[in-house]
């Protein structure tokens, strides 16, 4: 039923077209266009966000993927040998997340010339997922969706999301004195040693098995010859348990608060919610609908913890209970990155069956 042939042209097409995030203009209109081709009309928010409506019988689902890739992911070359899609090795590849997309637009494509049964679709797809997590800005009241099916985690077809992690920003700012380091240090108050030793008392990188805090930005000081008097941080904390991530972000505070309040400082502590995460019930109705789709593709499911953000968590703080998938592809975001044809083949068919699935009594 699916055409490998023109699915893998399709992909071969869409990663070839230049989509970092922030540019997905050029993305946004070809795949618009490719829908126009086959009767469906799309709608496309101010920023990118594309929802297109496609009839069908029974409770409505949403489709999602996102346009964008992460860099460097211009000009993209793309080649395959002995089975495997890959760039040139100068750029990423884009099937992160353009495998989804080219998966979903082959079984449009099926669907429009064929009589299938299928559920009505709802297909969200979304900009800036890689940056800004530009789903936040999509119109949610557009949908009469209840659930959904999200290709966005990496890893084999087969793996399936169903618990993902509460993800914060925070940002620090120590602030203390300057003074000229050589002349009279005394009087200054430095802010990098506050930071430091508060550094120094915390735990960072895995915490326990569902938690993890980083420290990515460090910023501060103004002369090799002056006690810097300000030191900018600004990192993440991630966890399953809500309740974990809220203390790990307690802690920090308090410990920058203290250190720097010892030597005369002061800090600023900002926290700026990325995501929301979730826990699905492995017995729940859609995860067993996704484990028999997955069956019917020839795959065992393996129910997996993601520490990272994908539009999915947007979807189900918004009341959508929205599962997310492995798509197989391999080294996502980097120039190593790959997808074999077997798999993305495999990915058609599981959003496929996804959309055609028995447990409504469609055939």
């Amino acid at each position: 039923m699916i055409n490998q042939k023109r699915l893998i042209q399709t992909f071969i097409d869409l990663v070839k077209i230049d989509s970092p995030s922030g540019e997905e203009q050029a993305i946004v209109k070809n795949v618009c266009q490719k829908l126009e081709a086959i009767g469906l009309r799309s709608e496309v928010d101010s920023i990118g966000n594309t929802y297109t409506f496609i009839k069908g019988m029974g409770e409505a689902v949403v489709l999602n993927a996102h346009f964008d890739t992460v860099e460097p992911g211009r000009n993209v070359r793309p080649q395959i040998k002995d089975g495997i899609i890959r760039s040139d090795g100068k750029t990423v590849l884009g099937a992160d997340n353009k495998a989804a997309l080219a998966a979903i637009l082959e079984v449009i494509q099926v669907l429009s010339e064929s009589t299938i049964q299928h559920y009505p679709i709802e297909l969200v797809l979304s900009v800036k997922e890689e940056t800004e997590s530009g789903i936040k800005q999509f119109d949610f009241s557009h949908l009469k969706s209840k659930k959904g099916f999200c290709f966005d985690s990496s890893g084999p077809i087969g793996n399936l999301v169903t618990q993902a992690s509460h993800i914060t920003e925070f940002h620090l700012e120590v602030t203390g004195k300057a003074a000229h380091a050589g002349i009279e240090p005394e009087k200054g108050i430095n802010a990098l040693t506050a930071a430091a030793k508060a550094m120094a008392q915390l735990s960072w990188g895995r915490i326990d098995k569902e938690s993890t805090a980083n420290v990515g930005l460090i910023k501060g000081g103004e002369a090799v010859n002056t006690v810097p008097r300000k030191v900018e941080l600004a990192g993440d904390v991630r966890s399953i348990s809500l309740q974990t991530k809220n203390a790990l972000l307690g802690k920090i505070e308090k410990t920058f608060k203290k250190e720097a309040e010892i030597l005369g400082g002061e800090i600023n502590f900002g926290k700026l919610p990325y995501c929301e995460g979730y826990v699905f019930d492995q017995e729940s109705d859609l995860v067993r609908q996704a484990v028999e789709a997955l069956g019917k593709i020839g795959k065992k499911v393996k129910f997996i913890q993601s520490n990272g953000g994908a539009d999915a968590n947007l979807f189900n703080a918004r009341g959508i209970a929205m599962l997310n998938f492995g798509y197989g592809a391999r080294n996502i975001h980097t120039v190593a990155e790959e997808i074999s044809v077997e798999n993305l083949s495999l990915l058609a068919r599981l959003v496929l069956e996804l959309i055609c699935s028995t447990s409504s009594g469609l055939q």
